[in-house]
């Protein structure tokens, strides 16, 4: 993520978060990936000021590859007494499995079944791979990624990633990553037997930035305060982090030990009616559609620049989600999702090297196969890593069935 500046309190300065991986081309067909941007690995740390975030709308979108960067998130208030975290994320669960919602939750809207709902087939790829610039440094994959379903083929699917910051002084941002991505499923698992017949697609979005990213928050603070109370923060931590950031950087994490575990969330949604789109700081979501169109559903947050970026481990990072709820009419399913984390998507020269990544990769689903990108994913993130951002990078892919297999395979 990008390096530690003076930040305001709307988002942190990104410093240590270095893994990504771009995808390799071989001979084989691969997404196109345009001459990458090489630069030093940055970190972000979270803005200090506390003004709520104001997003904008969609737009489009392709891959490539090109920059690292670091995050660093701005203090919270200090840790209290709660339950213990959950393990490491990364994975896939079914509904019944161990991604289950929190004791003492609060509840979420509950949406009732649908005549809007669409059956359809979902596939999903999901791969992370530690920055180039970690390995040298002997930091660990500060990423994480999620994802669960309740059916092999069928809605729904959650898929939930998350980029720790790479600020010194985020030293635990790994663990926070993790917390992250289980609340995230954890979330939208409940969110799933709710009943929306009665909502519009304007309400359910309320309900989502209003009581879900409340409770989101609720929880992920919860499982820093007990992971702090089972493990506190070590001389030997703030020795490694005094080093380089000097003795004021103590104060700080004192201060704010949520910055310790500062990270960013990008998470998506797939009902039989409905999809929603959920993230706080960096990262990207692109939707393609069987035309091979790209777009984006949620608005830019202008305050996302260089090392800057919102963070779940400042004040008011209840303000800072961004969501959309895309209704299902006229068939107007996506025929591919991707998700990134910025590791990733910075590794590429242009923003609309990035975005072509969409449309490349639906076309090598329909003439290679699923099999095929499914194998070729995590090559394509290290090359990513090693010429591009050098972070850590993550991708997902929700794909749905029945629009990659039209062409001749």
């Amino acid at each position: 993520m990008n390096n530690e500046t003076n930040a305001s309190p709307e988002t942190a300065t990104k410093e240590d978060a270095i893994d990504s991986r771009p995808l390799n081309q071989t001979a084989q067909q691969q997404p196109t990936i345009p001459d990458p941007t090489t630069k030093e690995p940055t970190t972000k740390e979270p803005s200090l000021s506390t003004e709520a975030s104001t997003v904008d709308a969609a737009t489009s979108v392709t891959p490539s590859a090109g920059k690292q960067t670091g995050d660093k998130p701005v203090q919270d208030p200090p840790v209290s007494d709660k339950p213990s975290p959950d393990k490491t994320g990364g994975g896939q669960t079914d509904k019944s499995s161990d991604a289950q919602p929190d004791d003492g939750k609060t509840t979420v809207v509950k949406l009732e079944p649908n005549t809007r709902a669409v059956k359809a087939e979902w596939g999903v790829i999901c791969e992370t791979v530690p920055g180039a610039s970690h390995i040298r440094g002997g930091i660990p994959n500060q990423d994480a990624m999620f994802y669960t379903r309740q059916s092999s083929v069928y809605q729904p699917v959650i898929v939930a990633m998350s980029d720790g910051h790479g600020s010194d002084k985020c030293f635990r941002s790994d663990r926070g990553s993790r917390f992250a991505v289980r609340i995230a499923c954890d979330l939208f698992d409940e969110l799933i037997g709710v009943d929306t017949a009665a909502m519009t697609a304007a309400e359910l979005e309320t309900n989502v930035r209003e009581i879900l990213a409340a409770e989101f928050i609720n929880r992920w603070r919860a499982k820093v305060e007990a992971d702090i109370k089972g493990e506190p923060l070590t001389e030997n931590e703030y020795a490694r982090m005094i080093e380089k950031d000097g003795v004021a950087a103590r104060k700080t994490v004192e201060a704010n030990p949520y910055l310790a575990y500062g990270a960013t969330v990008v998470c998506a949604l797939v009902t039989a009616s409905f999809i929603v789109y959920l993230q706080l700081g960096d990262g990207e979501i692109l939707i393609v559609t069987e035309a091979g169109e790209v777009s984006l559903p949620l608005a830019a947050d202008a305050r996302l620049m260089a090392n800057e970026t919102t963070s779940l481990c400042l004040p008011k990072a209840v303000n800072d989600f961004r969501c959309a709820v895309h209704e299902f009419k006229d068939d107007n399913l996506p025929a591919l999702i991707l998700l990134t984390t910025d590791g990733y998507a910075n590794s590429f020269s242009t923003t609309a090297g990035f975005h072509q990544v969409g449309s490349d990769v639906l076309t090598m689903l329909r003439e290679e196969g699923f099999d095929y990108v499914n194998r070729h994913v995590k090559a394509w993130l290290e090359e990513a890593t090693q010429t591009g951002s050098g972070d850590d990078c993550t991708l997902a892919l929700i794909i749905r069935a029945d629009a990659v297999t039209k062409g001749e395979n």
